[in-house]
């Protein structure tokens, strides 16, 4: 049966097989398919680790990358093997 009345404020949407539109505040989903792209202004990832399944990465910024690594090295793989790293060293 629809919901009848005033749909409260803090409901996006309930039961929704695709939507389209601009949305703000918290959305949440199991997953997002964006054929027209996504802008963000700042992305948090609480598990370890960007996974391309195919394709390149590309970065491209206006100002420096930064790569902050706590264990000192910085590790250059293809196919999950070694085969170049950069290491702080004092001396």
């Amino acid at each position: 049966m629809p919901y009848i009345g005033k749909k409260p404020e803090n409901i996006i949407a309930t039961a929704v097989d695709s939507t389209t539109g601009t949305f703000s505040g918290a959305v949440s989903a199991a997953s997002v398919d964006a054929d027209g792209g996504v802008t963000v202004d700042n992305i948090t990832i609480d598990g370890t680790a960007i996974d391309l399944s195919s394709g390149d990465l590309t970065l491209d910024v206006a100002g420096d990358i930064i790569l902050d690594a706590d264990t000192r090295n910085i590790k250059l793989q293809d196919g999950g093997a070694d085969w170049g790293r950069f290491t702080r060293d004092t001396t």
